[in-house]
């Protein structure tokens, strides 16, 4: 498990990701810091559940 921190302009993001190669671990906390970071932009929180549209289906 890693944990990794983002800031950018004053605020600051943890990422956490998961994986047993540590390399993939790390790209997926980078990645998870990043999304949270984008959420907290648009004035979101990151526990907040973002709907999107379902397209096709049976």
């Amino acid at each position: 498990e890693v944990s990794v921190g983002v800031e950018k302009d004053g605020t600051r993001i943890t990422g956490r990701g998961a994986h047993t190669d540590i390399v993939v671990a790390s790209a997926l906390a980078f990645l998870n810091a990043l999304n949270r970071l984008e959420i907290r932009s648009k004035g979101l929180s990151p526990e907040t559940p973002i709907q999107k549209p379902v397209l096709g289906g049976v």
